[in-house]
């Protein structure tokens, strides 16, 4: 079953491809992304399986880019693997260029959030050539490759505990031509180097207080941690001071000297960064 109507294969926007589709189904879907040649939509509940077929193969055939497109339904908390349905095409695996890095990845197998961009290309400028940097939670790179490529710091610890995003993490290292990172299987309570990083970055989500300490001693003398974690606008000054306050537990100071709001992560709840600087 095709579309009678028409959209301008190079102009093809969420708006357009609603558009495509008004004659049979009401579009709704929660996310969007084109990752390479894959495309990776969320829709919502309650679509046949003919229905989200048409919505793929309609994808395919108007997206300039997309030979695939695939359904992300949910993501696993531990291991950040995504819950998915291909449904259109059938090649997963795609290189995804951003910031003058290039990620080799599959949707299908590890998790990769478009809306994170701001923030990665902010981790591309903020460390220097004089600094040592650990990366807990380094998945396929997102962080670890704008930061070593375009900072250029002497050495990048990337630990990864998922198998799948860590074969894509050292293959990204390879692709980007890159000798200042060591990639680390793991889980980063139990592989993080202690005493060696200038800076270490924490982009995790899920209860990310429980590895405040690991990367406090990851640090040396003095550092900078990139807290990552959900909460609302109302509760953000609590939680803060609550951060603070675990931190202080293990360092003799704890500052906060930069807060950046990532994105929306669900209705009223967002992904914040703390940028913060510690003295043990």
């Amino acid at each position: 079953m095709s579309s009678s109507k028409q959209v301008p294969r190079r102009n093809l926007s969420v708006k357009g491809l609603q558009a495509a589709l008004a004659d049979q189904l009401d579009l709704r879907l929660s996310g969007w992304e084109i990752l390479g040649s894959v495309m990776v939509v969320s829709l919502d509940p309650g679509y046949s399986e003919n229905e989200k077929t048409l919505i793929g193969e309609t994808i395919v055939r108007l997206h300039p880019t997309a030979e695939t497109v695939v359904n992300r339904m949910s993501i696993d908390d531990e291991l950040r693997e995504p819950v998915t349905e291909v449904i259109a095409g059938s090649k997963t695996e795609s290189i995804h260029v951003e910031n003058g890095c290039k990620y080799r990845i599959d949707p299908t197998k590890v998790m990769f959030s478009f809306g994170n961009k701001e923030e990665r290309e902010r981790m591309a400028t903020v460390s220097s050539p004089n600094e040592t940097v650990v990366d807990m939670f380094s998945c396929v790179g997102q962080f670890t490759l704008p930061l070593a490529k375009h900072s250029r710091p002497r050495k990048v610890y990337a630990v990864e505990k998922n198998p799948a995003a860590f074969q894509f993490l050292k293959e990204n290292i390879v692709l980007n031509k890159l000798s200042n990172v060591d990639p680390l299987l793991g889980d980063c309570r139990e592989v993080c180097p202690t005493g060696v990083a200038d800076r270490v970055l924490m982009g995790y989500l899920f209860e990310t207080e429980r590895f405040l300490p690991t990367a406090i001693k990851a640090l040396k003398k003095r550092g900078t941690l990139h807290y990552h974690f959900n909460c609302t606008e109302e509760k953000l000054e609590g939680k803060i001071q609550s951060v603070l306050k675990l931190a202080s537990e293990h360092a003799a100071s704890a500052k906060v000297s930069k807060t950046v709001k990532v994105k929306s992560y669900a209705p009223k709840m967002y992904h914040w960064v703390l940028d913060i600087d510690i003295e043990k």
